[in-house]
């Protein structure tokens, strides 16, 4: 989890700093972030395409096994990022 963790607050760094460098050039565009917090992209999966020569068979740690659940659960309809308006 801590690639994924580290490169989604980066993306949120640079937007961050990118907005504030917008605004004092005074450009006439401005800059946005979204990303959802669950998203069913088959990320959980990559393990799939891994050569076998590279798999890892350590078992997971308390954070890959909460990461693993909340896929489940997004994969299993019990969590999602709709929402009504």
């Amino acid at each position: 989890m801590d690639v994924y963790n580290s490169s989604k607050h980066a993306v949120v760094a640079i937007t961050e700093t990118l907005y504030h460098d917008l605004r004092l050039a005074g450009a006439a565009i401005g800059v946005s972030l979204l990303y959802p917090a669950f998203v069913l992209i088959g990320i959980a999966d990559a393990k799939r395409s891994r050569p076998a020569s590279l798999v890892n068979d350590a078992p997971y740690t308390a954070s890959q096994k909460l990461a693993a659940l909340i896929f489940d659960a997004v994969r299993e309809g019990r969590s999602s990022t709709s929402s009504r308006i």
